[in-house]
């Protein structure tokens, strides 16, 4: 994602790319330990391996801190008109999605026939629901064709979010505007979450768990990314942004902090503090040096720009792979093969993706957006 410095060189953030191939591998090896039986790997190694879910919160850090890094770093570009950022938004995501979507619903569709895995079908509601990103409010068909296609739902979400956020920040003040948007998302959270838990089985109870998938509970999250761009500054060669060491402490203690928080067994607080060491790992890895010299790598590069064809491909490949070789291997058999058979075919397939889509828009006539 090229921005412009303020003397006109273009600028790039090294550290970004590091953070984005760390998450999606921990969500890749998070897919993978689902659908392996226990036992496979050691209980240290499936703590750790279960917890990688947890890059969609870095996901969503990034994206706010990608977005508004234009308008808030050096450049202090204007910020586009709702409809022409929303149009550049989607049309980034949209054509490798629908490509994916369809391989996808065709691969369902061959595995009922075949009585392969569950032996379900997508519904046309859910493909429909899934089109329009629409998927994530019906309990019924946000984890339909692939359960990771989730998060897309809640990116286009996002996307709405952000022009308001982003003038909501510059006019409260970017921490002020967090602290504002933590308070309000995570503070009605809490309250639904307990009510939930009074009720395990009635309505608020499900829609405290869908509400997990959606705005406003996921909203804190994408805010820090936006308040980190606002405090992510140049360094001498103004080309690698990085975190000045005041902010860094700064961020670094209220995460200790909110880390300490005692969680009463509800999930919306177990959730607030592992944002919280999401955010300190993010921040430790904008300040160091040498996060921003590893970014610079050809191969960090290569496998950034290539991570959202790979989260959009990979789930299938590891449940559908698990199902075929189940019949040949065992678990640790299936596990190995997984993890490196599945995860180099993703990436491949991440890179032919990218480019029929990008030859889909050029037929069109219509750029592709960074």
């Amino acid at each position: 994602m090229p921005t412009r410095a303020s003397d006109g060189r273009t600028a790039t953030l090294p550290q970004v790319d590091v953070a984005r191939v760390l998450a999606m591998g921990a969500i890749f090896v998070f897919h993978l330990w689902s659908v392996v039986p226990d036992g496979v790997v050691s209980p240290s190694a499936s703590l750790a391996l279960r917890h990688g879910y947890l890059g969609v919160v870095v996901f969503d850090v990034i994206t706010g801190l990608v977005l508004a890094w234009p308008h808030v770093g050096p450049a202090r570009r204007p910020l586009l008109g709702w409809g022409t950022f929303l149009r550049r938004r989607f049309l980034r995501i949209v054509p490798a999605y629908y490509l994916a979507l369809g391989l996808w619903v065709v691969v369902a569709a061959l595995a009922a026939l075949l009585r392969i895995g569950d032996g379900r079908a997508p519904s046309v509601a859910s493909v429909v629901t899934h089109g329009l990103f629409l998927h994530t409010l019906s309990p019924t068909d946000f984890f339909a064709v692939v359960p990771a296609y989730w998060w897309l739902g809640l990116l286009a979400q996002l996307y709405l979010a952000f022009p308001l956020l982003l003038r909501f920040q510059r006019a409260a003040g970017p921490w002020p505007a967090v602290a504002a948007v933590c308070t309000v998302s995570w503070g009605s959270w809490l309250l639904l979450d307990a009510m939930a838990r009074a009720r395990p089985h009635s309505a608020v109870a499900l829609v405290n768990y869908m509400s997990y998938y959606n705005l406003p509970y996921r909203l804190p999250e994408f805010a820090i990314g936006v308040g980190l761009a606002s405090v992510l500054g140049p360094e001498d060669d103004a080309r690698s942004p990085s975190l000045a060491p005041a902010p860094a402490a700064a961020l670094l203690g209220a995460c200790a902090l909110v880390a300490l928080l005692p969680t009463r067994g509800l999930a919306s607080l177990v959730h607030v503090r592992l944002v919280a060491l999401c955010v300190a790992a993010f921040v430790v890895l904008l300040a160091l040096p040498v996060a921003a010299r590893a970014g610079r790598g050809t191969l960090v590069r290569r496998l950034a720009a290539a991570s959202y064809g790979f989260y959009l491909v990979h789930q299938p490949l590891l449940g559908y792979g698990s199902d075929v070789l189940a019949a040949v291997l065992g678990p640790r058999g299936r596990f190995w093969v997984l993890l490196l058979g599945a995860g180099w075919l993703a990436l491949r397939s991440a890179v032919w993706l990218d480019r029929l889509a990008a030859r889909a828009m050029a037929r069109r006539g219509r750029p592709r957006y960074a």
